[in-house]
């Protein structure tokens, strides 16, 4: 072998080193990393469980009530769902009734708090699912999240 096919195959060594490490390092990084963008979720405490639950339940009762000024204190700030809510849907939560909440729960990688339902609207018709609250903020109100 020559001195410069000897040269040649260390420079494509060092080379080929030069690329893969920081893609390695990149891939590992991304995959071992914590997302920056996402709100940390607070561990469900009693206290915590017990607020979320009264915050569903004092939803749903505005609802049923059409207090709309008391949902929409219940919603994130700047978003009001009665600003989102035609007529037509408006009418058929009034009167809802609540059937049954259950017990709060979180899911891993989620700030939200979900506290499990089931509704009767005033046609009779029943709905079961899980609404989804959350303070993100110790110290700052709950508010509906999702899940109607």
């Amino acid at each position: 072998m020559t001195k410069g096919t000897k040269i040649g195959i260390v420079a494509a060594v060092v080379l080929a080193a030069l690329i893969i490490t920081p893609l390695i390092w990149l891939n590992h990084r991304k995959v071992n990393s914590v997302r920056p963008n996402q709100i940390a979720p607070q561990t469900l405490t009693p206290e915590r469980s017990a607020q979320a639950k009264q915050t569903a339940k004092e939803f749903f009762e505005a609802l049923g009530k059409a207090d709309w000024n008391k949902v929409d204190k219940l919603c994130p700030p700047r978003f009001p769902l009665s600003a989102k809510l035609d007529d037509q849907t408006k009418s058929m939560l009034n009167g809802l009734e609540i059937v049954s909440l259950g017990d709060p729960f979180t899911k891993p990688g989620h700030a939200q708090v979900w506290v499990p339902y089931e509704i009767r609207f005033n046609n009779g018709e029943s709905k079961k699912s899980d609404l989804s609250v959350r303070q993100d903020n110790p110290g700052q109100p709950w508010y509906f999240d999702g899940g109607l």
